[in-house]
């Protein structure tokens, strides 16, 4: 979650919450958990909302970063389960 903590360090910075931060960026709170929680993909005009308003301090290469290592991480769950299972059904 290197996006999460980056905005949550930023927000930190600037002794802003997540809801003024959203407020400030007239996004729901949800949306921004939805992107930051890897749940969501952000549309491009609130990508670049989103950077403008971290001044930089995130960028789109974090957002596909972060994309990438989730769906890594996905994978390698569903290749440990199939793993598991065969090793389950050998002993039949």
């Amino acid at each position: 979650m290197i996006l999460k903590n980056k905005f949550k360090v930023f927000l930190a910075q600037r002794e802003k919450t997540m809801i003024e931060a959203s407020n400030e960026m007239g996004m729901p709170v949800q949306t921004i958990y939805g992107w930051l929680n890897g749940k969501r993909f952000p549309r491009r005009e609130h990508l670049n909302k989103f950077i403008g308003y971290t001044q930089g301090a995130i960028t789109a290469n974090d957002f596909f970063i972060e994309s990438k290592n989730i769906q890594e991480a996905k994978i390698s769950i569903s290749s440990n389960e199939v793993k598991s299972d065969k090793t389950n059904h050998s002993s039949i």
